[in-house]
C-alpha cells in the first residue's frame, strides 16, 4: 500500500499537475470573489479545458477550482460585506465588523486558516471513511430532510440580530418569495400574475447580489466613509492565522458540522455555514459580542463551508448523487473523463480516486499560500474612498446579475432587492434568514409532499431521526420563553 501511495503522490506532484493545481485554485478564487459566480460556474468553464487531458490531470484542475471557489467568497464577505455565494453569508456577521475596525488582515487570516483546516478535514473524511458514511446517508428520507431544513431555518432565525420573532418574519417573507413561479410538485404557476419572467421563479443570484452587495453600497454612501472606520489597517494576516489555533474546539465542531451536512444531498453549503455559526453562538458565554467581530464568528462558518466540499463529494463519488450544485457539475466532468461513480471507483479505479483526493488536499495548501501572500494587499481595499469602492461594487453587481441568465430583468431585480435589503437593515430584519429560506424552500416543499404521498402525515413522527429533529425544533422555539421565565 505504501508503494502505491508513493506512486500516486509522484503522479500528483508532476510539474504539469502542480501548474494545473495553481491555475485551478486562482480561477476558483476569482470566481468565488465575484458576486453571483461561485465554484459551480468556475468548474463548468473548466470542463471543456479537460478534453484531451488524462483523467488525473482533468480532475486535479476541476478539484482545485472547487477548493478555491469555496474559499474565494469569504474575501468579499469580510472586506465589503458582500458574500461571494450563499455559503459565505454568515461570514459577513463578524468578518465585516472586524474589517471596519481596521483588522481586515486579521479577519482574512482567520478565514483562510479555518478554511484550510475545514477543507483538509472534509477531504480526509472523503479519503478514509466515505464508503462507511454512505450508510448514514441511506437513513435519510423525505421526512428527515423536511425536519432538517425546518430545524436549520429556525436556528438561523434564532441567531438573527434583533429577536427570534423578527428572524421568523424575515424567514416567512423568504418562503413567500420562493413560492413565486411554477410549483415544483404540481407544476402550476403561483403569484406570477401572468408574467413569464415570474413563472420561472425568483432567481437566487440576483436576489443575493441585491440584498447584500447593492444594499451595502447604499449604506456606504450613507456613512460617507471608507469601510475601515478608523481609516487605517492594524494587525496582519499572520496574526489571524495564529489566532485560529486558539480555538481548536470551534474548528473541530464546525468541521464535523460541515462534513455531516455536506454528506446530505441538497443540504448544501449555505445550511452548514449558518448551522456552524448558530452552534458557536449558542455555546458562547458572551453572545452579545457576536456580530461585532469575534474570531469564533469567522472561524465557525468558514471551517464548515469548506468542510462541505469534501463531505458533498462522498455521495457524489459513492452513489452518483451530487451533494450540492458544485459537486453536481463536478460529477458531469468526472463522467466525461470516463470515471464511474459508485463501487467501481473505490475498487477498479481506486488509484484515480486516491490521487484525486490527495490533489484536492494539496489545492487547499495552494489557496492558503496564495491568500496569505495577497491578503495584506487585499486588506487595503478597506481604506479606499467610499466613492471608488461603491462604483466598483455596483459595476461587479450588475455584471454578476446580468451574466447569470443574460437578461436585463435580472439586473432590475437586483436593484429592487438592493432597496429591500437596505430596508431590512433599517428595520433590523435578518437578510440571512430571508435568503436561506429562499434557497431551501423548494427542497422543503418537495420533501413535505413526498412524505405525505409515501407514508402520510404520521411519517414525520414515527421515524426516529425525523422525530428527534422535530423535538430539537420545538426546543429552539421554547428556549427564549424559558430564559425569560428563569430571569424573572
Amino acid at each position: 500500500m505504501d508503494g502505491i501511495l508513493i506512486h500516486i503522490l509522484a503522479d500528483v506532484l508532476r510539474p504539469g499537475n502542480i501548474a494545473l493545481m495553481v491555475i485551478g485554485t486562482i480561477i476558483g478564487l476569482i470566481f468565488g470573489i465575484l458576486p453571483g459566480f461561485g465554484p459551480a460556474l468556475a468548474i463548468a468553464l473548466m470542463i471543456p479545458l479537460t478534453f484531451g487531458m488524462d483523467p488525473l490531470s482533468g480532475l486535479i484542475l476541476m478539484g482545485s477550482t472547487l477548493g478555491g471557489g469555496f474559499y474565494g467568497g469569504s474575501i468579499t464577505s469580510i472586506l465589503l460585506n458582500i458574500p461571494g455565494m450563499a455559503g459565505n453569508i454568515a461570514t459577513t456577521f463578524d468578518g465585516h465588523p472586524m474589517a471596519r475596525r481596521g483588522k481586515a488582515g486579521v479577519a482574512i487570516g482567520l478565514s483562510v486558516m479555518s478554511s484550510f483546516l475545514g477543507g483538509v478535514f472534509g477531504y480526509m473524511v472523503l479519503l478514509l471513511v466515505s464508503p462507511l458514511l454512505v450508510q448514514v446517508l441511506l437513513l435519510f428520507g423525505p421526512p428527515e430532510y423536511f425536519m432538517l431544513i425546518l430545524l436549520a431555518l429556525t436556528l438561523i432565525a434564532g441567531i438573527s440580530r434583533g429577536s427570534l420573532v423578527r428572524g421568523l418574519i424575515a424567514m416567512g417573507l423568504g418562503l413567500i418569495v420562493a413560492m413565486i413561479g411554477l410549483s415544483p410538485v404540481f407544476g402550476v404557476p403561483r403569484f406570477s400574475f401572468g408574467s413569464l419572467y415570474l413563472e420561472e421563479g425568483i432567481p437566487m443570484i440576483p436576489v443575493l447580489i441585491g440584498l447584500f452587495a447593492i444594499s451595502e453600497v447604499f449604506v456606504l454612501v450613507e456613512r460617507r466613509h471608507s469601510i475601515a472606520e478608523v481609516g487605517r489597517i492594524t494587525g496582519s494576516v499572520l496574526e489571524g492565522v495564529r489566532l485560529t489555533f486558539k480555538y481548536p474546539y470551534t474548528v473541530l465542531r464546525s468541521a464535523l458540522i460541515g462534513t455531516g451536512i455536506g454528506i446530505l444531498p441538497g443540504a448544501g453549503v449555505a445550511m452548514a455555514n449558518f448551522v456552524a455559526y448558530a452552534a458557536e453562538h449558542s455555546r458562547s458565554k458572551n453572545k452579545e459580542k457576536f456580530g461585532k467581530g469575534v474570531p469564533e464568528g469567522i472561524i465557525a462558518p468558514e471551517t464548515a463551508n469548506n468542510a462541505v466540499a469534501g463531505g458533498s463529494l462522498i455521495p457524489t463519488l459513492s452513489l452518483g448523487i451530487p451533494g450540492g450544485e458544485a459537486s453536481a457539475v463536478l460529477l458531469g466532468g468526472l463522467m466525461i473523463l470516463g470515471l464511474r461513480p459508485g463501487l467501481d471507483l473505490f475498487t477498479e479505479q481506486k488509484e484515480i480516486f486516491y490521487a484525486f483526493t490527495i490533489a484536492v488536499i494539496l489545492s487547499c495548501v495552494a489557496f492558503l499560500l496564495i491568500t496569505i501572500l495577497a491578503a495584506n494587499y487585499l486588506a487595503k481595499i478597506t481604506t479606499l474612498p467610499y466613492q471608488i469602492v461603491g462604483m466598483v461594487v455596483v459595476l461587479l453587481s450588475f455584471i454578476g446579475a446580468f451574466a447569470y441568465r443574460n437578461t436585463i430583468l435580472d439586473v432590475a431585480l437586483a436593484l429592487i432587492f438592493g432597496v429591500i435589503g437596505y430596508s431590512f437593515r433599517k428595520l433590523q430584519l435578518s437578510r440571512a434568514a430571508f435568503i436561506i429560506a429562499l434557497i431551501l424552500e423548494e427542497q422543503m416543499e418537495v420533501s413535505f409532499h413526498q412524505t405525505l404521498m409515501i407514508g402520510g402525515f404520521e411519517w414525520f413522527f414515527i421515524r426516529p431521526i425525523s422525530l428527534g429533529l422535530f423535538l430539537l425544533f420545538l426546543l429552539i422555539l421554547v428556549i427564549p420563553y424559558l430564559r425569560m421565565k428563569f430571569k424573572k
